[in-house]
């Protein structure tokens, strides 16, 4: 006899699922989070990579204005922007303005 396929890829199971066998061989599933067992198999569908979002362009129009140097706009797994200051090694979620540059001098 020919040893027998192994699983495609989607019959992967889900975190914290194990595949275990009764005494007759009979394939069952254990979920060790809730202590749970089942007769069939667990369907596990693998998240696809989530798009990062691009920051918006700088638009003079919508008063943001460009962040200061060394900052950059970021945006968490729900889509929330955050932004990270790369001098400092610090975030915030609050955007970030540049400093007013001194008036000019007229004499």
């Amino acid at each position: 006899p020919q040893p027998a396929a192994a699983p495609p890829a989607y019959a992967q199971l889900p975190p914290g699922w194990e595949e275990k066998r009764d005494a007759s061989g009979r394939p069952y599933f254990v979920n060790h989070q809730t202590q749970a067992t089942q007769w069939d198999r667990p369907v596990h569908h693998p998240a696809a990579p989530a798009a990062q979002p691009q920051p918006p362009a700088y638009n003079p129009g919508n008063g943001a204005g460009p962040l200061p140097p060394g900052w950059e706009e970021k945006r968490d797994a729900s889509g929330r922007s955050y932004y990270t200051n790369h001098n400092t090694q610090t975030t915030q979620w609050e955007r970030p303005t540049a400093a007013p540059a001194p008036p000019a001098y007229a004499p």
